[in-house]
């Protein structure tokens, strides 16, 4: 999995993800997904022994904080297909901005329910404001936070 820029969606950043077949050295999926809106950035994902799958990634743009989404793909779904239109975790509270911490997510599966996903990813998080204490020199603080959730398919 990795981002990449969305096709017939110019500017925009989606992930672009596949499934393989490590015995053949075939792939047996390649899809991407993306929103219109906002860039797509820093994916993970999970699976599980029934080939269902969780993606967790973060989402922003201009207009919309940096915020923790998900999406998933059941076993049964139809090839290249993701769950559109995805779900959010953890909703932003700030901007992002250079020299902020890297943005991260995971996903693993939990070790007592192999239909349990447990998946993170850092959201930026400020104060109540949006923005928190000033560092050294006066320049803005802005604070990111980690969000764990756990989900499954029914």
């Amino acid at each position: 999995m990795q981002t990449a820029a969305c096709p017939n969606q110019p500017g925009r950043s989606c992930f672009k993800w596949y499934q393989l077949n490590p015995v053949a050295g075939t792939v047996i999926q390649d899809s991407y997904f993306g929103y219109s809106v906002d860039f797509v950035y820093a994916p993970a994902v999970v699976a599980n022994r029934n080939g269902d799958a969780v993606f967790v990634f973060n989402a922003s743009s201009s207009n919309h904080y940096v915020d923790v989404d998900f999406v998933g793909r059941a076993a049964g779904d139809a090839a290249n297909t993701l769950q559109s239109p995805g779900f959010q975790l953890k909703a932003g509270r700030d901007i992002y901005t250079r020299g902020a911490p890297a943005s991260h997510s995971a996903a693993d599966l939990d070790p007592t329910n192999d239909n349990r996903f447990w998946v993170y990813g850092a959201y930026a998080f400020g104060n109540a404001s949006g923005r928190n204490a000033t560092c050294g020199g006066g320049a803005v603080n802005h604070d990111w936070a980690i969000w764990v959730g756990a989900v499954s398919f029914k």
